[in-house]
Protein backbone atom coordinates (compact mmCIF):
# COMPACT_ATOMS: atom_id res chain seq x y z
CA UNK A 1 0.00 0.00 0.00
CA UNK A 2 2.80 2.47 1.09
CA UNK A 3 4.95 1.05 -2.36
CA UNK A 4 2.08 2.38 -4.56
CA UNK A 5 1.50 5.59 -2.64
CA UNK A 6 4.75 6.52 -3.25
CA UNK A 7 5.01 5.50 -6.50
CA UNK A 8 1.69 7.53 -7.42
CA UNK A 9 3.18 10.62 -5.74
CA UNK A 10 6.17 9.97 -7.55
CA UNK A 11 4.29 10.06 -11.26
CA UNK A 12 2.39 13.04 -10.19
CA UNK A 13 5.40 14.84 -9.30
CA UNK A 14 7.46 14.03 -12.31
CA UNK A 15 4.04 14.99 -14.49
CA UNK A 16 3.97 17.96 -12.66
CA UNK A 17 7.63 18.83 -13.57
CA UNK A 18 7.30 18.00 -16.82
CA UNK A 19 4.03 20.73 -17.08
CA UNK A 20 6.34 23.54 -15.68
CA UNK A 21 9.20 23.07 -18.07
CA UNK A 22 6.35 22.89 -21.27
CA UNK A 23 5.20 26.36 -19.96
CA UNK A 24 8.19 27.89 -19.59
CA UNK A 25 9.51 26.58 -22.95
CA UNK A 26 6.82 28.39 -24.49
CA UNK A 27 7.09 31.19 -22.32
CA UNK A 28 11.12 31.68 -23.58
CA UNK A 29 9.84 30.76 -27.59
CA UNK A 30 7.59 33.58 -27.00
CA UNK A 31 9.98 36.41 -25.30
CA UNK A 32 12.42 35.14 -28.01
CA UNK A 33 10.45 35.53 -30.64
CA UNK A 34 9.69 39.45 -29.70
CA UNK A 35 13.16 40.32 -29.33
CA UNK A 36 13.87 38.62 -33.15
CA UNK A 37 10.83 40.28 -34.46
CA UNK A 38 11.78 43.65 -32.94
CA UNK A 39 15.55 43.52 -34.38
CA UNK A 40 15.68 41.09 -37.70
CA UNK A 41 16.10 42.99 -41.01
CA UNK A 42 13.67 40.38 -42.34
CA UNK A 43 10.60 40.05 -40.42
CA UNK A 44 8.83 39.36 -43.66
CA UNK A 45 10.84 35.86 -43.58
CA UNK A 46 11.38 34.99 -39.72
CA UNK A 47 8.90 35.01 -37.53
CA UNK A 48 9.79 33.88 -34.45
CA UNK A 49 11.91 31.39 -32.43
CA UNK A 50 11.23 27.81 -30.90
CA UNK A 51 13.03 25.33 -29.07
CA UNK A 52 12.94 21.30 -29.97
CA UNK A 53 13.01 18.78 -26.78
CA UNK A 54 16.93 19.40 -26.67
CA UNK A 55 15.82 22.99 -26.47
CA UNK A 56 18.11 24.01 -29.72
CA UNK A 57 16.57 26.50 -31.74
CA UNK A 58 14.66 26.55 -34.91
CA UNK A 59 13.49 29.59 -36.72
CA UNK A 60 9.42 30.31 -37.66
CA UNK A 61 9.14 31.28 -40.57
CA UNK A 62 6.36 32.90 -42.02
CA UNK A 63 4.56 30.43 -43.25
CA UNK A 64 4.53 28.74 -40.03
CA UNK A 65 6.99 25.71 -40.67
CA UNK A 66 10.20 25.81 -38.54
CA UNK A 67 13.72 25.10 -39.47
CA UNK A 68 16.31 24.52 -37.66
CA UNK A 69 18.90 27.37 -37.23
CA UNK A 70 21.94 24.97 -37.45
CA UNK A 71 20.76 23.76 -40.95
CA UNK A 72 19.29 26.90 -41.90
CA UNK A 73 23.71 28.31 -42.44
CA UNK A 74 22.86 31.18 -40.98
CA UNK A 75 25.54 33.63 -41.37
CA UNK A 76 27.10 35.03 -38.66
CA UNK A 77 25.22 38.42 -38.71
CA UNK A 78 22.06 36.72 -38.49
CA UNK A 79 23.30 33.68 -36.21
CA UNK A 80 24.31 37.01 -33.71
CA UNK A 81 20.90 38.25 -34.10
CA UNK A 82 19.15 35.01 -32.97
CA UNK A 83 21.65 34.43 -30.38
CA UNK A 84 21.15 37.82 -28.88
CA UNK A 85 17.32 36.97 -28.93
CA UNK A 86 17.34 33.58 -27.01
CA UNK A 87 19.57 35.33 -24.31
CA UNK A 88 17.28 38.80 -24.08
CA UNK A 89 14.50 36.05 -23.43
CA UNK A 90 16.72 34.15 -20.92
CA UNK A 91 17.38 37.00 -19.04
CA UNK A 92 13.90 38.44 -19.08
CA UNK A 93 12.22 35.28 -17.96
CA UNK A 94 14.19 34.53 -14.84
CA UNK A 95 12.89 35.88 -11.32
CA UNK A 96 16.22 37.46 -10.80
CA UNK A 97 17.49 39.52 -13.64
CA UNK A 98 21.68 39.22 -13.82
CA UNK A 99 24.25 41.43 -15.84
CA UNK A 100 24.62 40.76 -19.60
CA UNK A 101 27.79 41.59 -20.82
CA UNK A 102 28.71 41.70 -24.22
CA UNK A 103 31.59 41.27 -26.32
CA UNK A 104 32.32 43.50 -29.72
CA UNK A 105 28.66 43.52 -30.45
CA UNK A 106 28.30 45.07 -33.83
CA UNK A 107 31.18 44.02 -35.51
CA UNK A 108 29.69 41.37 -38.12
CA UNK A 109 26.07 43.06 -38.56
CA UNK A 110 24.90 45.03 -41.52
CA UNK A 111 23.86 48.75 -40.02
CA UNK A 112 20.17 47.92 -39.98
CA UNK A 113 20.66 44.89 -37.36
CA UNK A 114 23.24 47.27 -35.50
CA UNK A 115 21.04 49.82 -34.99
CA UNK A 116 18.00 47.66 -33.98
CA UNK A 117 20.46 45.86 -31.54
CA UNK A 118 22.00 48.48 -29.85
CA UNK A 119 18.29 50.38 -29.27
CA UNK A 120 17.19 46.96 -28.07
CA UNK A 121 19.80 46.68 -24.91
CA UNK A 122 17.95 48.45 -22.42
CA UNK A 123 14.91 45.91 -23.16
CA UNK A 124 17.13 43.01 -22.31
CA UNK A 125 18.05 43.87 -18.81
CA UNK A 126 18.70 46.21 -15.76
CA UNK A 127 22.34 46.25 -16.42
CA UNK A 128 23.72 45.82 -20.07
CA UNK A 129 27.51 46.19 -19.84
CA UNK A 130 28.72 46.52 -23.88
CA UNK A 131 32.16 46.40 -24.31
CA UNK A 132 33.27 47.83 -27.74
CA UNK A 133 35.27 49.41 -30.21
CA UNK A 134 35.58 52.53 -31.07
CA UNK A 135 34.22 51.98 -34.59
CA UNK A 136 32.14 49.38 -33.74
CA UNK A 137 29.35 52.22 -32.08
CA UNK A 138 29.19 55.62 -33.52
CA UNK A 139 27.84 58.93 -31.55
CA UNK A 140 24.73 58.52 -33.71
CA UNK A 141 23.94 54.55 -32.12
CA UNK A 142 25.32 55.91 -28.54
CA UNK A 143 22.82 59.28 -29.04
CA UNK A 144 19.96 56.86 -29.25
CA UNK A 145 20.23 54.93 -26.30
CA UNK A 146 22.19 57.85 -24.29
CA UNK A 147 19.07 58.41 -21.65
CA UNK A 148 19.96 54.63 -20.48
CA UNK A 149 23.88 54.82 -20.01
CA UNK A 150 24.85 55.22 -16.21
CA UNK A 151 28.30 55.42 -17.28
CA UNK A 152 31.02 55.19 -19.51
CA UNK A 153 34.63 53.99 -19.56
CA UNK A 154 37.34 53.85 -21.82
CA UNK A 155 39.89 51.18 -21.52
CA UNK A 156 43.39 51.29 -23.47
CA UNK A 157 46.38 49.42 -22.54
CA UNK A 158 49.04 50.72 -20.55
CA UNK A 159 52.16 51.02 -22.61
CA UNK A 160 54.62 50.58 -19.70
CA UNK A 161 53.16 47.51 -18.61
CA UNK A 162 51.51 45.68 -21.96
CA UNK A 163 50.18 43.19 -19.27
CA UNK A 164 47.56 46.21 -17.78
CA UNK A 165 45.11 47.94 -19.10
CA UNK A 166 43.98 52.04 -18.22
CA UNK A 167 40.43 52.26 -17.20
CA UNK A 168 39.10 55.34 -17.17
CA UNK A 169 35.53 57.16 -16.85
CA UNK A 170 34.74 58.95 -19.83
CA UNK A 171 32.43 62.43 -19.13
CA UNK A 172 30.12 64.18 -20.67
Amino acid sequence: KRLFLIKTILKSLNEFIDEIVKSRKSEIQNIASIFLRGITNAPEVYTGIELDDQYRLHLKIKDQSTIPAWERGPSAGQSQVIAHSFIASLNKFTSKEAPIIIDTPLARLDDIHAEKIVKSYPAMGKQVIVLYQPRELDERLIASIKSHIRAEYDIKRDLVDPENSIISRRMG
